[in-house]
């Protein structure tokens, strides 16, 4: 499956081929059904850039190089402003995100509590083991299925074992959040009460509630 940065690229490359042919095209004669049809053309590459990003209903992020810059273990982190905004616009337009990160969860809760972000994400696995296995597991909690998922990683080695573990799942490195701050900031707002984001909490907490009582009765 082809990298979701990469096609974003390539769609975007190819807008800007057709974009400069109308500027070549512009300065003649009689060409104005030619014009019409690259105008066309722009329109349909630009609706499947929306369709390709569209697809995701999950976004699970690494936060360590990835979601922050460097390693919170090591002290010296620090939060990206696009990245706090990016959560917003996303959660605002009814994408969900969770977290998959190597962390303390105490220390992870703690710098997110800070941030006011804690409550915009569900499900978050933070603990010190592989990677692959928890994501899955994230996925079938949610009830999601892996192709409407992306995942977000620094480590090239994570991405793999991740879509090993998951193979209908998008991965990508830090490189497409550029893209998704783009069509997010300006994508429709569509879910400003956070309907979804509250429907996912409520599963969270029947999932930890049901947990507890296997605990108890085991």
């Amino acid at each position: 499956r082809e990298k979701l940065y990469n096609r974003v690229r390539q769609l975007e490359q190819q807008v800007a081929t057709l974009e400069n042919n109308i500027g070549f095209f512009s300065k003649s004669k009689g060409v104005e059904s030619l014009i019409a049809e690259v105008e066309d053309k722009i329109a349909k590459t630009k609706r499947e850039i929306a369709d390709t990003i569209a697809k995701i209903k999950l976004i699970i992020w690494d936060l360590d190089e990835t979601f922050w810059e460097g390693t919170l273990s090591d002290g010296n982190h620090k939060l990206i402003k696009r990245n706090v905004q990016l959560i917003r616009d996303l959660t605002d337009c009814g994408i969900i995100n969770s977290i998959c990160s190597k962390n303390e969860e105490s220390e992870v809760l703690k710098v997110l509590d800070s941030a006011g972000l804690k409550d915009y994400f569900v499900f978050k696995s933070v603990n010190w083991t592989p990677k692959g296995e928890r994501v899955k597991q994230i996925i079938s909690e949610m009830q999601l299925r892996a192709q409407n998922v992306l995942f977000i990683d620094d480590n090239n080695l994570n991405l793999q074992e991740v879509k090993n573990a998951c193979p209908d799942i998008m991965v990508e490195s830090p490189k497409c959040i550029n893209d998704l701050v783009e069509f997010f900031h300006n994508a429709e707002k569509k879910d400003i009460k956070h309907n979804r984001l509250n429907q996912y909490h409520v599963l969270e907490k029947k999932k930890e509630s049901l947990a507890y009582l296997e605990g108890i009765v085991g």
